[in-house]
């Protein structure tokens, strides 16, 4: 069955927070579609590049030559830790970094001026954060920790000699980014104009898509520490709403959500009643310089 809800959302506003639930040869003249499920996920990558989630994160997608790696490294800094429920950037503070997750669940906020919460994305290990705002000076959302874990940054202004020095990883980067802009389009469609059965169950299947990018996981079943309320803020639902629409795909034998669990059943059927498409199994690089 499903979760409750606890405590207060992040930034003071009482919401509840209680956990529910390659590119090979130097030509690249064989280059196509990358078929991103079957490289190593970020935990549990090549060991030789466990110390620079830069490295980790492009190389999921091609194989970087020694130029790349070396810019790779020089750009990232120490790993920033977080605990569980801490904010780890507001609105408006000064906007120099970038972030590869390396543990933990994090989103994106912003407040509506009614002082509710809308939740912009959901961060997994292996996903950046920043994109969106590198155009900008501050900070456009509040980043919060759904649980404890820690990060990768890169500074801002270093992505100027990786555009210079090293194109191929640039354009990688700028594939990365627009496919993000794709998936906020197939968002707005479903959570805007789709039933709350159909919002509920897209993210189900897009975290489930994700999740298997980033570590090792059975296809169907995977960990989510979010909470009704929080799906809720993604979706565009209240508790009650995100409440029976789980109900009704488990009455339904779709999915299962226990003990912080996702178990997707029937994942055709429910592919069907989202008309989710998956913008993570695959990504063109035939393209890049």
């Amino acid at each position: 069955m499903l979760w409750g809800s606890e405590g207060g959302k992040p930034g003071g506003h009482m919401s509840g927070r209680t956990p529910y639930m390659k590119h090979g040869d130097p030509d690249r003249s064989d280059d196509r579609h990358v078929d991103v499920a079957a490289r190593p996920a970020l935990e549990g990558a090549d060991p030789g590049n466990s110390q620079n989630c830069l490295v980790e994160k492009l190389s999921h997608y091609v194989d970087l030559d020694a130029l790349e790696t070396d810019a790779l490294r020089e750009l990232q800094s120490s790993d920033r830790s977080f605990g569980k429920d801490e904010t780890v950037f507001s609105t408006m503070d000064e906007n120099q970094d970038l972030y590869i997750v390396q543990q933990g669940w994090l989103f994106n906020y912003i407040d509506t001026p009614d002082g509710r919460r809308q939740i912009v994305n959901i961060y997994l290990p292996g996903d950046v954060i920043g994109f969106p705002d590198v155009a900008l000076p501050e900070r456009t959302t509040n980043l919060y920790a759904v649980e404890k874990g820690s990060l990768c940054p890169f500074p801002k202004n270093g992505l100027g000699s990786i555009f210079k020095n090293c194109p191929r990883l640039a354009a990688l980067l700028l594939t990365i980014a627009l496919r993000e802009q794709t998936v906020l389009i197939d968002r707005l469609r479903i959570f805007s104009r789709m039933s709350a059965r159909a919002r509920v169950g897209y993210l189900f299947l897009e975290l489930n898509a994700r999740v298997r990018l980033g570590a090792a996981s059975t296809e169907g079943s995977y960990h989510m520490p979010l909470n009704q309320q929080e799906i809720g803020d993604m979706v565009g639902l209240t508790n009650v709403s995100v409440s029976r629409a789980v109900t009704a795909m488990e009455e339904a034998g779709l999915l299962r959500v226990e003990n912080k669990t996702v178990n997707l059943i029937d994942i055709s059927a429910l592919t069907r009643l989202c008309d989710f498409r998956n913008r993570y199994a695959t990504m063109q690089t035939d393209w890049l310089p």
